[in-house]
């Protein structure tokens, strides 16, 4: 039976934090075999901050270790406001 996945929501940039969370992970043995799953919100829709590290480092993430990122709203902010892609229209 594999194991469940581990859901990490909401980064907001803040790479040094989600390494020193997944170190805790893997020293408690936690991390081996399971699937990392980030649910979005890699950027702050309100800064101009640069996020490429955290943006480099989720993608190695992903090829190593198994892991699925999931585009959340400011991540789909900041695709329409730097690089001209609309945002999906709301359904009513």
């Amino acid at each position: 039976m594999s194991l469940p996945p581990i859901f990490i929501p909401d980064t907001h940039g803040q790479l040094e934090a989600l390494k020193r969370l997944l170190g805790q992970l893997e020293q408690a043995d936690l991390l081996s075999g399971r699937q990392l799953v980030f649910l979005g919100d890699y950027l702050d829709a309100d800064t101009n901050q640069t996020v490429s590290a955290l943006l480099d480092y989720l993608l190695e993430l992903q090829q190593a270790e198994n892991a699925v990122c999931i585009a959340g709203n400011h991540d789909l902010f900041h695709c329409d406001q730097l690089h001209g892609m609309p945002l999906p229209s709301k359904r009513r």
